[in-house]
């Protein structure tokens, strides 16, 4: 849903609700149910914005194995279930930069940076079914399985969004940078940068 209309502010908001098919799939995705809202006030030279989302999901995993335990074969089976619920916030300022009749009286472009503090929290819980009750046990106690886990609400990540956009007619060309510096401690490389470009015809 959009607001329109509105002189002062841009408002949206969706949810978006995922069909599995095979939950236990590598690609499957763990999201089931994602919320997202957002708000800009589009009145002053910079126009803050904010956005909150919320998602929540499930990924399976499943192991048979196949042994033997003296002079007797069992087939082992276990089955987790991941229960993951995230909460995230975004806070940006942006400025949209237009010009119009560029080349002819038909065109426009628009330039729009944005810069953005990403922060969130999340939680997860996994369970068990299993015939092999005292395996899991002995892992447990040893601490080798995954437990209920939650990060405390915070800032994850600074970015960097460029949005242009060129029309003339009835086409239109729209590509976009994002370069994104993740804020906690991490082995990793922190910088990550996504780059896309949409190319559209109006009939």
């Amino acid at each position: 849903y959009d607001l329109p209309g509105n002189d002062k502010f841009n408002f949206s908001f969706s949810y978006t609700r995922y069909f599995i098919k095979d939950p236990y799939s590598v690609f499957a995705s763990p999201i089931l149910n994602d919320l997202f809202t957002s708000v800009e006030y589009k009145k002053s030279w910079l126009q803050p914005a904010i956005a909150f989302g919320y998602s929540t999901g499930n990924y399976k995993q499943v192991i048979k194995k196949d042994t033997a335990i003296g002079n007797n074969r069992r087939m082992l089976y276990d089955s987790s279930t991941t229960t993951i619920k995230y909460f995230s916030m975004i806070a940006s300022v942006s400025h949209s930069f237009n010009w119009q009749a560029l080349f002819n009286k038909e065109d426009m472009f628009i330039f729009k940076p944005s810069l953005l503090i990403n922060m969130g929290t999340s939680t997860s819980n996994t369970t068990r079914k299993t015939n092999a009750a005292y395996l899991i046990r002995l892992l447990n106690r040893r601490g080798k399985l995954p437990k209920i886990t939650t990060t405390a609400f915070q800032a994850e990540s600074l970015g960097l969004n460029v949005d242009f956009s060129y029309s003339i007619g009835r086409f239109s060309f729209q590509p976009q940078y994002y370069l994104d510096y993740y804020l906690p401690k991490s082995d990793f490389d922190k910088f990550s940068q996504f780059f896309t470009f949409n190319m559209g015809y109006t009939f």
